[in-house]
């Protein structure tokens, strides 16, 4: 190649992350509820798999609302497959509001354990 002559080159998959601010996500419910297209096994990753077949999309759902995207050819299907994503945790009910409440609560515990 001639170095005045420009590569060509195609996008084959974008990452995109998402925060979805102070919430929890039940990543446990999700694969209890969830068929065939989730995995999810603590002892070797935190985060949820979840595969989106029809948009041919991976996320990595994790329990503090962070979620990674992988697989998209454009931004137009990461935003698709994220508002998609949104409502299937809305509607199996697997997302609570108020993560900064969840911590304190857990601190509590914890010191309540160690008898602080």
């Amino acid at each position: 190649m001639d170095r005045h002559e420009k590569p060509e080159f195609a996008v084959q998959n974008i990452v995109a992350s998402v925060d979805l601010g102070k919430v929890r996500i039940g990543l446990e419910e999700i694969a209890y509820k969830s068929k065939g297209n989730v995995l999810y096994e603590l002892e070797q990753f935190l985060g949820l798999i979840y595969r989106m077949n029809d948009l041919k999309i991976i996320f990595l759902i994790f329990a503090s609302g962070k979620i990674v995207c992988a697989g998209a050819k454009s931004e137009s299907d990461i935003h698709k497959a994220i508002e998609k994503l949104i409502k299937i945790l809305e509607e199996k009910n697997v997302i609570t509001k108020g993560l900064r409440r969840h911590k304190r609560k857990t601190r509590e515990r914890l010191r309540k354990k160690e008898g602080i």
